[in-house]
């Protein structure tokens, strides 16, 4: 009897009896994956040349930006004329209050500190709103208010159901609204 690869082709019915179903099951899987796999390697080809023309772009800008004296990780200029007057904080507590009790949602109470921003040009106002009701209701609320208030930024929102077979659930929202400095 031959050995290797030349005994596979002077005899491959001898072979294939020899290995039984299981082995034939796993060569045909070989073969359709090797088929499957060569359209694959072209296409992963194709993406990693544009992930590094990607690449070349960004550190062609990274370094545009640094010649012109900006800082890699500069941000735009804030312009605080694009905020709300600080006023409008507590006219927005206010409405968050009547957009909860529209949308079916108990808010008893909220808590709010203000802080200095921008090297004193703006004003963050932490705002806390303990809320109950449905999670419906409670994600349509927080749609409105972002909607409403463009400078408003949603910080955290812890979200808790107090029991499984209830539709209500606790939520504890953490907003940040920014206004002008007065």
């Amino acid at each position: 009897m031959e050995r290797g690869v030349r005994g596979w082709v002077a005899n491959p019915g001898f072979h294939l009896r020899r290995i039984g179903w299981p082995g034939q099951v796993g060569l045909l899987l070989a073969a359709v994956a090797a088929v499957l796999a060569l359209p694959m390697a072209d296409d992963l080809g194709r993406r990693e040349a544009v992930l590094r023309a990607q690449a070349r772009e960004l550190a062609a800008a990274s370094a545009a930006r640094a010649a012109a004296g900006q800082a890699p990780g500069a941000r735009a200029a804030v312009d605080p004329d694009a905020f709300p007057p600080d006023a409008a904080a507590q006219a927005f507590v206010l409405a968050s209050h009547e957009a909860a009790a529209r949308h079916d949602l108990r808010l008893n109470r909220s808590d709010m500190r203000t802080g200095s921003e921008a090297g004193g040009r703006m004003v963050r106002h932490r705002i806390q709103l303990p809320v109950a009701g449905r999670y419906v209701d409670l994600r349509a609320w927080l749609a409105e208010l972002m909607n409403a208030n463009p400078s408003l930024v949603l910080e955290d929102l812890d979200v808790r159901r107090p029991d499984v077979g209830q539709a209500s659930v606790e939520a504890v929202v953490h907003l940040a609204l920014l206004t002008r400095a007065p």
